[in-house]
């Protein structure tokens, strides 16, 4: 059955530039290849997640099941599941009588967001400052030079896949796991607000401004410097989203 066939599972990607050190960057951008076998529902979770933060399923857009079986050749019960662990995760809504929708986001719930990415994304800097190579720090120099280079004719995934990289390389020298795939969860929450911003060339500026300033202070090896770079950066990446006032929902449909 359809249920439970061995399917194809999103990768996780992993960056290693020859320091020896291997960075895991949770992201579901990647197509599926070869992998571990998943239950049907996992691979149509992963999948419709997928599709969601690639911006083919916009936000507020209602998914209808019975095309994602059809567009993922399953039976229509792993799609009802796989939906389930979307929900929970905070990417889809379910209104009785209604459907399922790929998730908006309130005013509030950005602010909460942030407020948690704020201090998840502090440890993570804070933890990965004594352990950082240097090597690494260098990667983090060209990751952003190119996010400079970003033209605004350039596709907004171009600066969204070099900004996560950019911070999950990292958190990922935090080396506490669990603490990133949090961290990437959230992430997940507000990406399809940050590939819109990506089209403003001033809040692209900006971030790299603010990307140098924690580069900075990791260099000079200041974990609390560097904690405080951080948090202001994801303080002024949630104003920049409220500014911009785009696809807030009210949760009250």
């Amino acid at each position: 059955m359809n249920a439970q066939r061995p399917v194809q599972t999103p990768r996780r990607e992993t960056a290693s530039h020859g320091d020896g050190v291997t960075r895991l960057v949770p992201s579901a951008y990647e197509a599926p290849i070869d992998g571990p076998p998943v239950t049907a529902s996992t691979y149509v979770a992963n999948a419709v997640r997928t599709e969601i933060l690639r911006g083919v399923f916009r936000l507020g857009a209602r998914l209808d099941q019975q095309a994602l079986a059809q567009r993922y050749n399953v039976s229509i019960i792993p799609v009802r599941e796989g939906l389930k662990l979307l929900e929970a995760q905070g990417l889809v809504r379910t209104e009785q009588r209604r459907g399922t929708y790929v998730a908006e986001l309130s005013v509030q719930e950005l602010t909460e967001i942030t407020l948690i990415r704020e201090r998840l994304e502090g440890l993570a800097v804070s933890l990965a400052t004594p352990r950082i190579p240097a090597a690494t720090l260098d990667i983090l120099e060209e990751l952003n030079t190119r996010m400079d280079n970003v033209r605004d004719d350039d596709p907004p995934s171009v600066w969204r896949d070099l900004n996560r990289e950019w911070h999950f390389v990292i958190y990922s020298a935090s080396g506490a796991a669990l603490l990133l795939q949090m961290i990437g969860t959230l992430w997940d929450r507000t990406s399809i607000y940050r590939e819109v911003l990506a089209n403003t060339p001033t809040v692209r500026c900006a971030s790299v401004a603010q990307h140098a300033e924690v580069l900075g202070e990791l260099r000079r090896g200041d974990a609390a410097g560097a904690t405080r770079a951080i948090r202001r950066h994801v303080r002024r990446g949630q104003r920049d989203m409220r500014v911009a006032e785009i696809g807030f929902g009210t949760n009250e449909k």
